[in-house]
């Protein structure tokens, strides 16, 4: 996607010099929430957004979650050690 692409981008200069300098970085993503505006149903996607409703049919729609990005975790590996 082009936030991970984004994010790869800019991550590996940031990172060179730190003992983040070659980390891999793994994404995962959610599924969108939308919102139909015509029967008001919400019901999970995943991207590419769909462009009617399941329920109605209807074409008018917000996405209501799952544009979120944040980070779960880090995990350290320790060379020198072996670990």
């Amino acid at each position: 996607s082009i936030v991970d692409d984004s994010v790869q981008f800019y991550f590996a200069p940031l990172s060179r010099g730190t003992l983040a300098e070659n980390a891999t970085l793994q994404f995962r993503r959610a599924p969108l929430t939308v919102h139909c505006l015509d029967c008001q149903e919400i019901f999970s996607a995943r991207a590419p957004l769909p462009f009617e409703c399941p329920h109605c049919g209807g074409v008018s729609l917000r996405v209501e979650g799952g544009r979120d990005f944040y980070i779960e975790s880090i995990e350290v590996t320790d060379e020198a050690a072996g670990d």
